[in-house]
């Protein structure tokens, strides 16, 4: 509020005005870390984020694409931030700004954009658990003139699963896992399938999760 008053003797102040001061725009100078692992399982830690720049003010908050993240004020320069494992299943490029509380001077974007890299973490497979199948080799193939084929059911457990992860069968040269069933990423420890097998011999099971490519993927930030 404005007012005027003229010095004594005088009936009082003038009529009152009202002003708006704005905060700042936020700008966003750097962010660590830069590259973080994927954290697919349900009861992964959250990660803890550094922004380093210029214009913060108290209430600010950092956004991790469009989602608004709980955030520390530290300085006018330092905020931090912790990203929840659930806001990190999958690798990919993600998008880091800032916004000051209103009433804030406008400014599309709300601050520069900085980019963070989510890596994929290193699948691993524990156990392969196959429901029995029993071939007859005196039985003769099928009136089609296919072989034998069964439905069995594969349940997969291991760790660091997500939405990339791909499974790969290995079957012997003259005895193919045919196709069907795929598989069921339950979560980030199991999964599931079936898949019918013509014949008998041994198979090999294993699992990847998607490369991602830092230099291809990331995005630039604004100027």
């Amino acid at each position: 509020m404005i007012s005027a008053i003229n010095p004594s003797p005088t009936v009082g102040p003038s009529n009152e005005q009202l002003f708006t001061v704005l905060n700042n725009f936020a700008g966003l100078l750097s962010v660590s870390p830069t590259l973080i692992v994927a954290r697919p399982d349900q009861n992964a830690q959250p990660v803890s984020m550094t922004l380093v720049g210029s214009n913060f003010v108290d209430g600010a908050v950092m956004f991790l694409d469009a989602a608004e993240l709980p955030t520390t004020f530290q300085s006018s320069t330092t905020l931090f931030a912790e990203i929840p494992a659930a806001l990190l299943e999958d690798g990919g490029a993600r998008e880091i700004t800032v916004t000051n509380p209103a009433p804030v001077v406008p400014r599309v974007p709300v601050s520069e954009t900085l980019p963070t890299m989510v890596l994929n973490p290193v699948p691993v497979l524990e156990s392969v658990i196959i429901a029995p199948v029993f071939f007859d080799d005196n039985l003769p193939n099928t009136l089609s003139g296919d072989p034998q084929s069964f439905e069995s059911v594969f349940i997969f457990n291991g760790a660091n699963w997500n939405g990339s992860t791909t499974f790969i069968f290995d079957s012997p040269a003259a005895c193919e896992l045919e196709e069907g069933g795929g598989v069921q990423v339950l979560d980030s420890r199991q999964g599931r399938a079936t898949f019918p097998i013509e014949c008998n011999g041994a198979r090999t099971f294993t699992v990847q999760n998607e490369t991602i490519n830092r230099a291809a993927e990331s995005p630039i930030p604004s100027p």
